[in-house]
Parts: C-alpha cells; structure tokens; sequence
C-alpha cells in the first residue's frame, strides 16, 4: 500500500538533458527494465482534470494527454 505514481517534477528530474541515448536518462543509473516509452505521473493539468503529465523517455521532454490514453508507469515508494 506504498506505492504511489511520482508527480511530474519528480519523473522528470531523472531526464538527461545531455545524452542523445535511448531512454534519456543518466548512464549508471540505478533503474532496471526502463523502456523509451511514455511514463505517468500522478499531476493533472491544472484547467483539465481530465489531463495528466507524462515523461517521454524516449525523447526527453514533459507533456500532457487525456487519462484515458494508454502508457506505463513507474511506481515509487
């Protein structure tokens, strides 16, 4: 019952802004089985709960889509 999605800030401060590799996170690091694919965070858009953040860890940038779209997530504790 710890488990939780991390909200945007917190899925985005692992993006490497410097690295043109796949996923766009930092070499070394700790994480297993991280595909470049699109992961949720648990922040809505502010205007539209119907929104929510996501991560592209494929090309390194935050954005938003509707809930009912389909991505992966990468649960925290």
């Amino acid at each position: 019952g710890d488990w939780r999605l991390p909200n945007v800030r917190e899925l985005a401060s692992l993006i490497d802004y410097q690295t043109s590799s796949s996923p766009s996170i930092p070499t070394g690091h700790p994480f297993t089985s991280v595909i470049s694919s699109y992961y949720w965070s648990s922040s809505s858009y502010r205007r539209s709960t119907n929104i929510a953040w996501y991560v592209n860890f494929n090309l390194g940038h935050v954005d938003g889509s509707g809930k009912t779209s389909g991505s992966d997530v990468w649960p925290v504790r």
